[in-house]
């Protein structure tokens, strides 16, 4: 396999051979464990192949080496099938960062606290994105699928020590790449792709739905930038 991909990669004949994509396929049915190398070496053979959702279904599962995990996942998703080198260094720690974020999921708040008091706002994902407003203070945002390729972005500020993380405003979108692009032009950045000291800042808890009380300074307040072709 790595005198293959030398090939593809110096040699500018990048399509598998018939005999070399064979070999893949009969690798992949030795590879029948799952400690983290064989999980690693499935998930490089399915994304180099093509097999770009199969990698990527590999990869749904929490792995030690983290780093690695993103990385591959990153290029499945960007549909390449060339060879690449692990990242090494400093990089290695965003990486990881990132696949712990990747991995993190919502709390599920057990039978205890069914009858939680105000009651809990169910937010499926927590791919934070962050707006650093000072050293110590910050603005968050969770973005929530909704009907129609709709998306909602949900917005949170600082949370208190033994406080409930609470929504403070939100805005709806027609798509994520409308979200995206707007939330960007507004400050925020995807916390898992921009770790630095704001880093375990993030609101945690249950959530809780504040906007009634709040001062939604986004969609009422005048501070949310559109860009020129909006509206």
């Amino acid at each position: 396999m790595h005198l293959v991909n030398d090939r593809r990669c110096l040699g500018g004949d990048t399509a598998f051979r018939p005999a070399e994509s064979q070999n893949l396929y009969w690798l992949l049915e030795l590879l029948k464990d799952d400690d983290d190398s064989s999980v690693l070496l499935r998930a490089e053979i399915h994304r180099e192949l093509g097999r770009f959702s199969d990698a990527e279904g590999e990869l749904d599962r929490d792995l030690k080496e983290g780093a690695k995990a993103e990385q591959l996942m990153r290029t499945a998703q960007s549909g390449n099938v060339l060879p690449f080198q692990f990242a090494t260094g400093g990089p290695l720690y965003d990486y990881a960062y990132a696949w712990e974020m990747r991995r993190s999921k919502p709390e599920k708040a057990p039978q205890l606290f069914d009858e939680l008091d105000p009651p809990i706002f169910s937010i499926t994902n927590r791919n934070w994105w962050v707006k650093v407003l000072g050293m110590l203070s910050h603005n968050w945002a969770l973005m929530e699928g909704g009907g129609n390729g709709s998306v909602d972005v949900y917005f949170f500020q600082d949370t208190a020590h033994g406080d409930r993380p609470k929504v403070v405003d939100s805005l709806k979108f027609a798509s994520a790449v409308d979200a995206m692009s707007a939330i960007r032009l507004n400050g925020f950045v995807e916390l898992s792709r921009n770790p630095g000291p704001w880093v375990g800042a993030e609101p945690r808890g249950y959530i809780l739905d504040g906007r009634v009380s709040g001062s939604r300074i986004y969609s009422e307040g005048g501070y949310w930038l559109k860009d020129s072709t909006d509206g």
